[in-house]
């Protein structure tokens, strides 16, 4: 990844997002990192933003205003045993980031929570 490429960061109060929006923030890239809540301290690189992935006009419109060269999808509910409002919730926020990236002609990266390994 060239330096100073703006990415987006979904989940980046999580544990894998929160290292991954501040390792990229250490190498020098724009982070756009996206959560329910934004932390109340700053970080030099990182513009945290509260949002519900699942609320259609925030969710697009972070990545739209970021126009990120990456969006890191990280943000999701880790527990499998939350049934239908899991599947709903990762299903529509994956929905939404996949499609804004492919408008914004942004790369993408996402994984999977411990969960998917029974943790």
């Amino acid at each position: 990844m060239p330096s100073q490429e703006t990415v987006v960061v979904t989940g980046a109060r999580g544990r894998f997002g929160s290292r991954t929006a501040a390792a990229l923030a250490d190498a020098g890239h724009e982070v756009v990192a996206v959560d329910l809540t934004a932390p109340e301290e700053e970080y030099e690189n990182i513009s945290f933003h509260g949002i519900d992935l699942t609320e259609e006009d925030r969710a697009r419109g972070v990545v739209a205003d970021a126009d990120p060269d990456y969006v890191v999808h990280l943000g999701a509910i880790p527990s499998p045993n939350r049934g239908d409002r899991v599947y709903e919730n990762n299903s529509i926020s994956a929905y939404y980031m996949l499609d804004e990236a492919g408008k914004a002609g942004a790369d993408v990266v996402q994984a999977s929570s411990e969960s998917a390994y029974g943790f």
